[in-house]
């Protein structure tokens, strides 16, 4: 393979000088017989080429037609330059048949190579045929110059290339399926990413241990990050969508395998990391433009805040700061049902979840209850302290009385005053 690109680099070169010896050639005339040498030079180091790489054994089908398509190319080149209109004219179509059949089988960086050079032989070919009726050439040999370049000018060895070219494109194509809409790519670097992220999928589905998924989701999440950095257009974006579904699949099951001994400042950080996946997922030029996807979507990022809120009141619970988890569980209702209401079936991500914020909700507002119940009988019991005794004087002396009092009184309120507190300081965050 080495050799082969020695001999297309050897090709360039000369072809590269021909082209500074064609500008030189305006003003000064003596450089045209060096810029003719030049092109020869340039066609027997292309033929040189196409031959070496025709006879190789380790050149794929598709190799074999770009050297062939780049050879005629030059001899196009060189005819023009000779004013021979007839032999460029067969020549750059020739090669433009070839480039034609190597589009079906292109990916999408090699695709825009092919059209741009279509595009600089179109003059070149409409230069030959104006060239030709100039000349006063024979219509009919035209008509029939025209029908073998159709029919009879490529050989039987080249269109079989073009068959074996477009046989193994339609193997290397991958489809896939992304916002009710199907896709295909032969980038051959994405596919070989998209291609290993659903081996990955399938070993998670097989394993039943937590803690062996977590490695494969990482493993997974890294290879979809290496193609998003080689990939482009559908491809990327798909990529991108999977990267998100990755790690918001990986945020659950790590959850889910610390359940019992996972602190809420963990489950609020992997609520948030999937919360931030989601809205990536959004801002996808195919998600936002399906109503359905979008709406899902958006449900589901509800349904992740309400579990990060009851992730949040359980601490509080666990607290006694029976008010503050109220609050937060109010709010993970709240979110709950806004999730529910924007799409029909919900997909429960994190099933009886409502069921657990009742209950929790009825379990904070009773303890609330009881706490505010025994709050009230200790400042009565100090207000009690004050009264006589049967004799006239006071069962307890003012001072401590008053001192007992006092600290009852702060007891009762402390949490109170916190929280008052704390909305203010919000507040004045908020005007900030």
């Amino acid at each position: 393979m080495t050799f082969n690109v020695i001999a297309l680099f050897e090709a360039e070169r000369h072809w590269a000088y021909a082209m500074e010896l064609k500008k030189d050639s305006q003003t000064e005339p003596r450089k045209r017989h060096h810029l003719k040498r030049k092109m020869k030079r340039a066609v027997d180091a292309a033929t040189f080429f196409e031959k070496i790489s025709k006879e190789s054994t380790i050149t794929d089908a598709n190799f074999k037609l770009h050297a062939q398509a780049y050879a005629f190319w030059m001899r196009g080149n060189a005819s023009v330059e000779e004013k021979q209109w007839q032999k460029g004219r067969e020549f750059y179509m020739t090669a433009k048949t070839i480039y034609e059949a190597l589009k079906v089988s292109s990916s999408n960086d090699q695709l825009l190579c092919l059209e741009k050079r279509l595009e600089e032989m179109e003059p070149l070919i409409r230069l030959c045929v104006y060239q030709l009726n100039k000349s006063e050439t024979d219509l009919n040999q035209l008509v029939d110059a025209e029908m073998s370049l159709e029919n009879g000018l490529i050989d039987d060895q080249v269109q079989q290339l073009i068959l074996e070219s477009q046989n193994a494109a339609n193997e290397n194509v991958y489809s896939f399926s992304f916002a009710n809409k199907n896709f295909t790519t032969r980038e051959q670097k994405t596919i070989k990413y998209l291609a290993a992220g659903d081996l990955i999928v399938k070993d998670i589905e097989n394993v039943p241990h937590n803690e062996a998924k977590l490695k494969l989701f990482d493993l997974l999440i890294s290879n979809y990050l290496d193609g998003i950095k080689v990939s482009s257009g559908d491809s990327k974006t798909f990529l991108l969508f999977k990267k998100a579904i990755a790690s918001i699949s990986r945020c659950l099951t790590l959850a889910k395998s610390r359940e019992s001994n996972c602190k809420w400042k963990e489950i609020v950080r992997l609520m948030d990391i999937s919360i931030q996946n989601l809205e990536e997922i959004k801002g996808l030029d195919y998600i936002k433009n399906d109503p359905l996807m979008f709406d899902a979507t958006d449900a589901k990022i509800f349904q992740f805040k309400a579990n990060r809120c009851y992730a949040i009141a359980q601490f509080y619970s666990s607290q006694e700061s029976y008010r503050e988890a109220m609050a937060m569980l109010e709010r993970a209702e709240n979110h709950f049902k806004a999730g529910h209401n924007k799409i029909l079936p919900i997909d429960q991500l994190f099933p009886g979840l409502e069921d657990r914020i009742q209950s929790e909700l009825l379990k904070c507002n009773v303890k609330f209850q009881i706490a505010e119940e025994k709050k009230n009988q200790l400042v009565t019991s100090s207000i009690d302290d004050l009264s006589l005794s049967d004799d006239g004087s006071p069962k307890t002396t003012w001072t401590n009385t008053w001192k007992k009092l006092t600290q009852n009184i702060f007891k009762s309120l402390n949490s109170l005053h916190l929280y008052s507190l704390f909305l203010a300081s919000r507040s004045y965050t908020t005007l900030l």
